[in-house]
């Protein structure tokens, strides 16, 4: 029951982000599944396992400019992104500007 609940809600944000982001409700939907994966089911995504994905997935190996994205997706500056930074500096980084 606790899954059926879970993907409710899941549903429900990635709806309301991709208002806010240049992707569709069900690529939302994929990212959020994505985090959850890379995170173990959690709730951050810190530094560590951020550098992971852009070096595993995007072949980037410049520490500075990694860390550099990072900062740019950490809105809040708390060393570590939520689901909702992750989607967000996805959209741009992959798919345009700010507005």
């Amino acid at each position: 029951m606790a899954g059926i609940l879970g993907r409710k809600v899941q549903q429900k944000l990635a709806e309301a982000m991709s208002k806010r982001s240049h992707f569709s409700k069900d690529e939302v939907d994929k990212l959020l599944d994505m985090y959850s994966a890379i995170t173990i089911g959690g709730t951050r995504l810190d530094r560590n396992k951020f550098r992971d994905v852009l070096h595993n997935t995007f072949d980037m190996t410049d520490d500075i400019l990694m860390d550099r994205v990072f900062r740019a997706f950490d809105k809040d500056m708390d060393s570590n992104l939520s689901q909702e930074e992750w989607v967000l500096g996805l959209s741009v980084f992959l798919r345009g500007t700010l507005d």
